[in-house]
């Protein structure tokens, strides 16, 4: 779990993520951190996070709120 706080600040994008989610939080970061150097990886992470994200998606989202 430290290594993902470390992320948490760097990521104006996932870090609100991490106290419903950490697995959240580190595909998200990891995704925008390979969208230019390796597009598939990128693609890879973010279908992972859609099927981390969707069984509880809207648990998530309204917790969030």
């Amino acid at each position: 779990m430290g290594y993902v706080k470390s992320l948490d600040p760097g990521s104006s994008d996932f870090g609100h993520l991490l106290k419903h989610e950490p697995l959240l939080v580190t595909l998200g970061c990891a995704a925008e951190s390979y969208v230019h150097t390796d597009p598939h990886a990128a693609m890879v992470k973010t279908r992972l996070f859609g099927e981390v994200m969707e069984p509880g998606g809207p648990r998530v989202l309204r917790q969030r709120a």
